[in-house]
């Protein structure tokens, strides 16, 4: 393969990739500032783990599902209940 066409094949990877990314994007916005659905009342906005350190400390000495509940926690006090919080951390542990 001569340089020119490498050079071609390179830009049509970077173009490909950014069309990628921008769909994906695009795909998430509304997400963004939406709010919370189904099973996320019961998991994370009525469990009283989330925001309070006693039944935090409870769920955490049972051992039931840790990470997560130390995330929901962590994500309160961050945030408070703000959908977009918990998804800027959902995205950020994303790779």
């Amino acid at each position: 393969m001569n340089r020119s066409a490498a050079a071609r094949t390179a830009g049509g990877e970077w173009q490909t990739t950014v069309f990628l990314l921008a769909a994906v994007l695009l795909a998430w916005m509304p997400g963004v500032g939406g709010q919370f659905h189904y099973d996320d009342f019961a998991n994370v906005v009525l469990d009283p783990a989330t925001s309070g350190s006693a039944e935090l400390m409870s769920r955490l000495a049972n051992g039931f599902r840790p990470l997560l509940r130390l995330s929901y926690a962590a994500d309160h006090q961050l945030w408070g209940f703000v959908p977009a919080g918990f998804l800027a951390t959902t995205w950020s542990s994303m790779r």
